[in-house]
């Protein structure tokens, strides 16, 4: 593997042994060696943001921005950390601010309300969906992604009423109505899968592969806020085996 490679694996290594504070230290030396590794400004500017540090992500978010400008994932994470930093007047301003810029680009407000969307943020990300639906009605996209991620939510009254609003813009069809029950269907399938993770984990609290097996599928299924937690559950257990077995050496 090459340096980079090296790098971030040693980074990742010590985030998942509970070392925070030096795998924030790799992670700068990689992104200060090759700037342009957008994915990775990503991947620090999370992680350093779900383990609580969240004026390092902010740095994290604000470099990265400087490389990629006119990144909108960069902009909406960094109002999201700003959130969990209890910033909320700049994070609203910020959001304010990214929304202004994109309010005629439905392809870029669709982006913003899914960054949203995974953030944990499902009620930005639906009046996002809200306000595309009534700069472009004509476009069934909105309304369907809103339904999903109301479904994914557990407000399934909600999407039924999203449902009818479709029934009524658009006009009703075989394929549409067969359209929007695979949707259900998918829904309570997806809805089985992940209860069935969580029956195993009951019964082994401790093991992280399926913890990490279920975070996976959680995010698939655009529960990322639930994901999110089985995540940082990881790393909390990685953190404590590491200590436990410091401790007994």
């Amino acid at each position: 593997p090459d340096n980079h490679t090296i790098t971030l694996l040693i980074a990742k290594n010590y985030i998942w042994r509970g070392s925070i504070d030096e795998g924030i230290e790799k992670y700068w030396e990689l992104l200060k060696a090759d700037p342009s590794l957008m994915e990775i400004w990503h991947e620090a500017g999370k992680v350093t943001a779900w383990t609580g540090r969240y004026t390092e992500s902010l740095r994290f978010y604000d470099k990265a921005l400087e490389q990629f400008p006119e990144d909108l994932d960069f902009e909406i994470y960094k109002g999201v950390t700003l959130l969990w930093a209890n910033e909320e007047q700049e994070a609203e301003a910020l959001f304010g601010k990214v929304l202004e810029k994109h309010k005629g680009d439905r392809e870029a407000l669709k982006r913003m309300a899914k960054v949203f969307d995974i953030a944990g943020y499902a009620d930005r990300a639906i009046a996002i969906y809200v306000a595309i639906q009534g700069a472009f009605p004509e476009y069934i996209e909105s309304y369907i992604l809103e339904t999903a991620l109301l479904r994914n939510t557990g407000r399934s009254a909600e999407a039924d009423r999203v449902d009818e609003r479709i029934r009524q813009q658009f006009n009703e069809s075989v394929r549409l109505s067969s359209f929007m029950e695979i949707q259900k269907k998918k829904q309570t399938l997806k809805d089985w899968l992940i209860n069935d993770y969580r029956d195993k984990l009951a019964e082994q609290p401790d093991n992280l592969e399926m913890r990490e097996l279920l975070a996976q599928i959680l995010f698939w299924n655009g529960k990322q806020k639930e994901a999110t937690k089985e995540y940082l559950n990881i790393i909390t257990n990685h953190a404590y085996n590491h200590t436990k077995v410091h401790d007994q050496k």
